[in-house]
C-alpha cells in the first residue's frame, strides 16, 4: 500500500513538472522531520538544478522510507520574493511574509533550498507574464496568507507524530521589480 501511494505521489509530481511552463526556473524548498536531505551535493549560487538531477538527488531521498509527503505549490515564486518579502535582511529576522516557512525550515531535522530548478514543457508567452504582474503589497498579502496555511498544515502534520517531508515550489517564477 505504501509503495502504491509513493508511486502515485511520484507520478503526480513528475506530471506537475512535465506540464509546467517551459524554461521556467523556480525555487524548491524541502524540509523533513526524518529524511536526510543535507547529504546531497550543495547547490552553488546561480546554478540551476536540472529536472533529472532534482529527481535523483532530492526526490529519491524522500522516498527511501514510508512517510507523509506534503507538496505546497504556489502560482508564482522566486528566491527574490523570499529575500524581498521575507524580511531576510532586517534585525531580528522574523521571516515576515514567510515566517512559517522560516520556522518549518529551521525546526526540521533536515532541509534544503534549491534556488533554481528547471521545469521542462510547453512555453508561456512574455505577454502573459506581463499581464499577470501584481502590485507589491498584494504579493505580501498573498505570501502571508499562503504562509499561514503552510504553518497550519505543518503544525497538524507535526502533531500527528508521523514521519513527514514537505516541499514548497511554484508553477512559474515570479518577476520581482
Amino acid at each position: 500500500m505504501a509503495a502504491l501511494s509513493t508511486s502515485l505521489f511520484l507520478l503526480s509530481f513528475i506530471l506537475f513538472f512535465a506540464f509546467a511552463k517551459s524554461g521556467s526556473q523556480v525555487p524548491v524548498f524541502i524540509w523533513s522531520k526524518d529524511s536526510e536531505l543535507n547529504g546531497a551535493t550543495p547547490v552553488l549560487a546561480g546554478h540551476t538544478v536540472e529536472g533529472n538531477d532534482f529527481e535523483e538527488k532530492y526526490l529519491d531521498r524522500l522516498f527511501e522510507s514510508p512517510k507523509l509527503i506534503c507538496v505546497f505549490i504556489q502560482d508564482r515564486l522566486s528566491v527574490d520574493d523570499i529575500s524581498r518579502y521575507g524580511d531576510a535582511y532586517s534585525p531580528g529576522d522574523s521571516g515576515a511574509a514567510f515566517s512559517n516557512l522560516k520556522i518549518a525550515m529551521e525546526t526540521a531535522n533536515s532541509s534544503v533550498v534549491l534556488p533554481l530548478v528547471e521545469l521542462n514543457s510547453a512555453g508561456v508567452s512574455h505577454e502573459l507574464v506581463n499581464l499577470i504582474k501584481r502590485k507589491t503589497d498584494g504579493l505580501v498579502r498573498e505570501f502571508s496568507s499562503e504562509d499561514k496555511l503552510i504553518g497550519a498544515i505543518v503544525e497538524q502534520i507535526s502533531a500527528s507524530g508521523l514521519p513527514y517531508s514537505c516541499i514548497l515550489t511554484s508553477t512559474a517564477p515570479n518577476v520581482v521589480h
